[in-house]
C-alpha cells in the first residue's frame, strides 16, 4: 500500500493512508487481544517495520501538503527511531504505546506461569521473563513526545475542546494513549509484585500512584462517550 504509483500523487495518499490507518486499527486491537487472551499475534511484528504508521492529521485532513513541490514529508514506523525523532501523529504514538503496553501484560502471563511451573519444580525461575525492553521502550516513547502531545492540563483541555467541537478522532487518540501509557506504569508495577517472595525488585508505590491517579484523571475526562467506545472497553475491565 506505500507503493501504489498508477493513479494521481493527491488520490493515491488519501487512498494508501485510508488502508493504512485501517490496517493498523485492526493491528493494535489484534495486539491487545492477543496479549490478554495468550495467543500468537495475527500478523507477525517483524511484517510491520517497513509500513508507515499513520501520519498526522494535518496531513491526513490536508494531503496535498505531502505532495506538492519540494516537500519531503517525514514518516514514522512501529520501531522507535534511534535519532531520537519526535513523532507528530497522535495514532501513530497510539499504536506504539498499545504495542509496549501489550508486551508488558502478555510479560505477566507469562511470568505466571513460570511461577506455577517453578512451584512444582518443573522449571528454573530463570525461565521468567523481563519486561526491562518495555520499560526503556515506554521511557523513550514519552520522550520522544513533542509538547503538544504531553500529557499536561492545557493540553488534555484543548483536547477536550476538539471534542466538543466535533473534531474527534485525534481527540480520543490523545486521550486514549495517554491512558495506555499510565496503565503500563501499572502493569510494570504489577509485574515487579508477581512472585514478589523471590523477586526482591520493590514496587515504587509513589510513581504508581501517581499512574492511578493520572489514569483516573483521564477516564473522567473521557465521560461516558469514551466509556462507551469499543477500543477502551479493556480499560474499564
Amino acid at each position: 500500500m506505500d507503493n501504489l504509483t498508477q493513479i494521481p500523487a493527491h488520490k493515491n495518499y488519501v487512498r494508501n493512508e485510508c488502508m493504512r490507518r485501517t490496517f493498523w486499527y485492526i493491528f493494535h486491537i489484534e495486539t491487545l487481544a492477543s496479549a490478554f487472551i495468550d495467543r500468537p499475534l495475527p500478523v507477525l511484528p517483524e511484517q510491520t517495520r517497513v509500513l508507515r504508521l499513520p501520519s498526522e492529521e494535518t496531513l491526513f485532513d490536508m494531503p496535498r501538503i505531502e505532495v506538492r513541490p519540494n516537500m519531503d514529508p517525514s514518516y514514522d514506523y512501529l520501531s522507535l527511531p534511534l535519532d531520537q525523532k519526535v513523532c507528530q501523529s497522535e495514532f501513530a504514538n497510539l499504536i506504539r504505546v498499545g504495542f509496549i503496553y501489550s508486551g508488558v501484560i502478555a510479560a505477566i502471563g507469562q511470568k505466571a506461569r513460570v511461577l506455577r511451573a517453578w512451584e512444582q519444580g518443573r522449571v528454573p525461575i530463570s525461565q521468567a521473563p523481563s519486561v526491562n525492553k518495555h520499560e526503556t521502550e515506554l521511557r523513550t516513547w514519552l520522550e520522544l513526545l513533542p509538547d503538544h502531545l504531553r500529557l499536561t492540563e492545557d493540553n488534555l483541555q484543548a483536547y477536550l475542546a476538539q471534542l466538543d467541537g466535533g473534531a474527534g478522532s485525534s481527540a480520543w487518540c490523545f486521550l486514549y494513549m495517554h491512558a495506555l501509557a499510565e496503565s503500563t506504569v501499572l502493569a510494570l508495577h504489577e509485574f515487579a509484585d508477581l512472585g514478589s517472595e523471590i523477586n526482591s525488585a520493590p514496587s515504587l508505590a509513589t510513581r504508581q500512584q501517581k499512574a492511578l491517579d493520572n489514569l483516573i484523571m483521564i477516564l473522567n475526562s473521557m465521560g461516558h462517550r469514551g466509556r462507551t467506545k469499543p477500543i477502551s472497553q479493556h480499560l474499564f475491565n
